[in-house]
Parts: C-alpha cells; structure tokens; sequence
C-alpha cells in the first residue's frame, strides 16, 4: 500500500513539474532603455508642471481671499474718499499678486520644458515629435 501510495505521489509531483515547465508563458519585452528614459523624462516634467500649478493655485487662492477681505473692509468705509482709496489699493494688490504668481507660473513652466528637453536628447531618441510628443510649453 505504501509503495502504491509513494508511486502516486511521485506521478502526481513528476506531472505537476512538467505542467509547469511546458506552461506557454511568453515574456512581455522590457521596454529599450531609450523608452524608459523617455518615461523618466516625461515623469520629471509632468511633476513639475503639476507642482507649479499647484502653487500657482495657492497664490491666486490666497490672493482672492485678501481681495475680497480688502474689498469688504473697504466698502465699510463711511469716508468716501478714504473708501475709494481702499478698494483702489485692494485691486492693486491683487493685480500685482495675480501677475507676479503668473510669473512664476511661466517661469516654472519654462524651466520644466527646457530641463525635459535636456532629459530627452540624453534619451538619445530621435525625431520625438513625430510620436506625437509636442515639444513646447505653450503645451502645458
């Protein structure tokens, strides 16, 4: 009984060893190495165009709360000259914190695209527009 037992133990583990040795497994390719730098490269740039939005966000975010601060202070002004004043100098403050966040916004934007293109020649990948990568910051 033992040697039948051991007999079909053995059977069964020889056939589950072939199963898995004849299993019709075929690789997926790793990507060439140019295309993982591509990948790397678009990664780096999307992050930080992302992040730049982000603090863009936050800066005209906080630059409309003081505005609307700044105008609801003003228009409790009973002077009205004094009034005028203030809510002058509020949408001045807001115009130059509007502009200065869209500065560097476009800085940041630039600075990414130019590094991306830096990233991208070491890639050593060639005609990459023709792929449909739009090579520009008017791009995002």
């Amino acid at each position: 009984m033992k040697k039948i037992l051991f007999a079909f133990v053995l059977a069964a583990m020889s056939l589950g060893m072939f199963g898995f040795a004849s299993a019709d497994v075929t690789p997926t390719p790793a990507p060439t190495p140019g295309l993982v730098c591509m990948q790397n490269a678009i990664a780096k740039r999307d992050g930080s165009i992302i992040t730049a939005f982000g603090k863009f966000s936050t800066a005209i975010t906080t630059a409309l709360n003081a505005r609307k601060n700044d105008l609801i202070a003003a228009w409790g002004v009973n002077n009205t000259k004094e009034r005028r004043r203030a809510i002058k100098a509020s949408w001045n403050a807001f115009g130059k914190s509007n502009k200065d966040a869209r500065v560097v916004l476009r800085n940041e934007r630039n600075s990414a695209w130019n590094q991306f293109k830096v990233d991208a020649k070491v890639c050593r990948i060639t005609n990459i527009g023709a792929e449909g990568e739009k090579m520009g910051n008017k791009n995002l």
